[in-house]
Order: C-alpha cells, then sequence, then structure tokens
C-alpha cells in the first residue's frame, strides 16, 4: 500500500479531518516522506521560515499513521501497538523550550538519551530546519517535515540514508486534563477512534464515554481508562480501568465492530497471566439516526 492510499484510509479515523494537498511555493526547503510523487511534496504555510512558525506547526500531541491504521484493522490497543513502532506519540508543548530543543514530553518520567525523541531548531542552507536526535544517534539525526493543508498538519520524520520514515497526525495542539492529569496522544486518538459516543447496554440503558476520558452511564463509574501499553502486547489482552472519586477496577474488555463486551479481570492459573472473568457488561454502538 502507497502512503498516499495509507493517509487516505488512516483519516476517516476521525470525523473532521481530512486532507487536500496541493502544490504550492515553499518558503522552507524540506525532505519529503515515503516515496516521492506529484501529491508527496511538502505543503509549506506561506512565509513560515522562522523557528517560532515552526514551533506552532509541531505544537501539540502526535500519533503514528501507521499505528492508527492498525489500530482501526484489528480494534486492539495492545496489538495494534506492534505496528507503530518505534514511536508512536509525540507530545510538544511550547513551553517547554530550552535554547533550541524542544522537549517531546512524552514518556518523561523513565527517560532515557538512548530513549530521546526531542526536536533540536536549527538553520541549514540558509533555512531553518528541524531535527530530531533518536536514541543515541546524535551524529545522524533526522529531518523532521510536514504537510499542511488549512487546519489539518501531518509530520514525518525521515531518518538519513535510509528510506525509513514515520507519518504523525496531530491530535490535539494543547492535552485534555482528567483528573488533574495530562492525557496523552495515544489515549486521546484511541479513545476516539474506538470508544467515544454513545452504547446501548442489553438491558436497554444508554451508556457514553468521551475521548477525554469520560464515562457516565456505566454503574458508578465516572471517567475509565484504556491500556496503551506497547511492551508485552503477544500475551496481555486489552485492559481498561474505570474510577469514580473513591475507587477504581480494572476490566478485561473485547471490542468487536460495534460491540463492546466488558469482563471481570482475572488471571490465568498455570502461568499468572491475566485473562477474562465474568461478564460484566455488553454494549453495541449506537450510531447517527439509532
Amino acid at each position: 500500500m502507497t502512503k498516499k492510499h495509507l493517509l487516505k484510509r488512516v483519516f476517516t479515523i476521525l470525523p473532521g479531518i481530512a486532507l487536500a494537498f496541493c502544490a504550492v511555493s515553499t518558503t522552507v526547503a524540506l525532505n519529503s516522506c515515503g516515496n516521492s510523487g506529484a501529491n508527496d511534496s511538502i505543503v509549506v504555510v506561506a512565509g513560515a521560515a522562522s523557528k517560532e512558525d515552526l514551533m506552532k506547526i509541531v505544537e501539540g500531541g502526535w500519533v503514528n499513521l501507521n499505528y492508527g491504521e492498525a489500530l482501526m484493522r484489528v480494534h486492539s490497543p495492545m496489538f495494534a501497538a506492534e505496528a507503530g513502532r518505534p514511536v508512536q506519540e509525540m507530545h510538544f508543548d511550547l513551553t517547554k523550550m530550552k535554547g533550541d530543543t524542544l522537549f517531546n514530553r512524552t514518556g518523561r518520567v523513565n527517560y532515557l538519551p538512548g530513549e530521546r525523541f526531542d526536536i533540536v531548531f536549527g538553520e541549514e542552507n540558509g533555512s531553518n530546519v528541524m531535527m530530531i536526535y533518536e536514541g543515541m544517534a546524535v551524529n545522524d539525526p533526522a529531518t523532521l517535515s510536514y504537510k499542511i493543508n488549512g487546519d489539518d498538519t501531518l509530520l514525518c520524520v525521515v531518518r538519513k540514508g535510509s528510506n525509513d520514515s514515520d507519518w504523525y497526525t496531530r491530535v490535539y495542539r494543547t492535552a485534555p486534563i482528567r483528573a488533574g492529569i495530562s492525557q496523552n496522544a495515544l489515549e486521546h486518538y484511541v479513545n476516539s477512534s474506538l470508544f467515544a459516543g454513545e452504547w446501548k447496554a442489553t438491558d436497554g440503558s444508554m451508556v457514553t464515554f468521551s475521548a477525554d476520558g469520560k464515562v457516565s452511564g456505566w454503574s458508578k463509574w465516572t471517567w475509565f481508562n484504556v491500556e496503551i501499553d506497547k511492551y508485552g502486547t503477544e500475551i496481555q489482552p486489552d485492559v481498561m480501568s474505570a474510577y469514580n472519586d473513591k475507587m477504581g477496577a480494572t476490566y478485561v474488555y473485547t471490542l468487536d465492530n460495534d460491540r463492546l463486551s466488558i469482563f471481570e479481570y482475572d488471571t490465568n492459573s498455570e502461568d499468572g497471566m491475566w485473562t477474562r472473568g465474568d461478564l460484566v457488561i455488553e454494549l453495541t454502538r449506537k450510531h447517527a439516526g439509532q
């Protein structure tokens, strides 16, 4: 599948996102991503040549498009994670700028030099450029390029000396705050793509999930969190936790197109791994007009 067709498919995930790429004169020379073609040229906002302009372009939370395509194919955040490697999300807060470096806030709790994915702004041939020093490859940084059409933006990480590149779509500019904690881009993307909306339970009651993690109509719970850990996906089922102001619980779930089945969390007596227990609630997605 070409990158052009992948973009067309992935951008059906979130409503209101559409891209129409056109040829325009550019003021910044940037590398293109993937296979070059008439529709793959980098589209630059007129006059976007300063570091401040570039910072505004890359601001916010971003998710890997390979991950998005896989997520809609398998409806499983855990298994989709394998397709989104090596870096599934990025989050750039303009207040986290130090010198010429804009820090990626994703994963900073366990941040090591070998895991870094920050943007370093510089100048090349008289133009402002953005470089990403991945891991320990300090002498061979990747180039960060972008495409813009109206309010829609794509970022592309191009690795030197290879055809390896990754596309990212912006999920938000400012991270939603839930229970006093900033929501990360990947979680918001999963919620928007798989859960957000109204669901009908087998007893006729309605349950509503939102992209920012709120839930109503499901027992005593008021917000939820979907596990998106990208490690151990081959043995770990999809898991979500539900909370209110006083307590929380963890559940195993399966999502088969428009049917969401939520089970008690249990462990396998033989290997101690997570598994499904008793069915807690079964929901069917409510579509417009139903």
